[in-house]
């Protein structure tokens, strides 16, 4: 079949390989939501706001290649100085306040921001990255979206960074 001439109740992503088992693409859309609520269910801590000392997180969404997570940083902590070899990284502050530390050259020279509410941040592949909410008493809520083919907490590389050392 040509693809002009393409079923139109056959999606035409990479993704879907209904068309040449016979699976139709509803059945692919039922298969897939099952599969991701057995997922959801046998991990069902990890898709909770999950606690850390520095706020939570909680996953939204998740595909083959994706992962977003809501960031909430509580008022005047922070994340750790981090990189991730398996993926990349696209920030959306959605609100709060706070300060951006990221290396996307790759050369320690490090890029200090303040970012706030619409602020867009792509963290590529191997960039030490940092965030800190400067407010005192407002949480600064992030949209976190993984982009790779490891999508796992373990695939993250820590450092102790010194604020001070970064110049404005």
């Amino acid at each position: 079949m040509d693809k002009d001439n393409q079923d139109p109740n056959t999606p035409h992503s990479s993704f879907y390989k209904g068309s040449m088992s016979g699976e139709s693409w509803d059945d692919f859309i039922v298969r897939r939501m099952q599969e991701k609520r057995e997922v959801f269910n046998n991990k069902k801590e990890e898709f909770s706001n999950v606690r850390r000392k520095w706020g939570t997180y909680k996953i939204l969404e998740w595909g083959d290649n994706y992962l977003v997570k809501l960031l909430t940083v509580d008022p005047g902590k922070n994340i750790s100085f981090q990189r991730h070899r398996h993926r990349c990284e696209r920030w959306l502050i959605l609100e709060g306040k706070g300060l951006f530390v990221l290396d996307k050259e790759f050369l320690g020279d490090l890029e200090k921001f303040e970012v706030t509410a619409k602020k867009s941040i792509l963290v590529p592949p191997m960039s030490w990255h940092w965030v800190k909410n400067t407010s005192y008493n407002k949480p600064l809520c992030i949209l976190e979206t993984w982009f790779g083919d490891i999508l796992e907490e373990s695939d993250i590389e820590r450092e102790e960074y010194d604020e001070t050392a970064v110049s404005e």
